[in-house]
């Protein structure tokens, strides 16, 4: 395959239009701005969790015997898993909930981003 068939494949775009939307929702964490920043930061986090559950979907049937294929799933449903922890982090509002799902939600950004670079790396046959 090459760089050009890359970019007509729809999985492509929603991933990274998923990694966007997380990226933007830490965004409003750092900066605390604008005033609403917590709700922009649950709603990009979770637009972006849909995003990333279509994009599994439009890719059709998941062959998990290849590593970017397996590696992805176990990222989405860490995602997952990171969302429900901060929104039970804050409902109970525990410090150790919360800087757990800061440093959980670190790991699945940091894995994410390498998924995709095995996604890239795989679609187009170097791996």
């Amino acid at each position: 395959m090459s760089i050009i068939d890359l970019f007509t494949f729809p999985h492509f775009y929603f991933m990274l239009s998923t990694l966007l939307l997380i990226s933007i929702g830490i965004y409003f964490v750092l900066a605390h701005n604008p005033e609403n920043w917590f709700f922009l930061h649950k709603l990009f986090m979770g637009l972006g969790l849909i995003v990333a559950i279509v994009g599994l979907i439009v890719v059709g049937a998941l062959r998990l015997t290849i590593i970017h294929a397996i590696l992805g799933l176990i990222t989405v449903i860490l995602l997952t898993l990171s969302i429900i922890g901060g929104l039970y982090a804050t409902k109970k509002q525990e410090k150790k909930l919360r800087t757990g799902h800061i440093w959980f939600g670190r790991l699945v950004y940091l894995v994410a981003l390498i998924v995709i670079i095995i996604g890239i790396l795989t679609f187009l046959g170097i791996i």
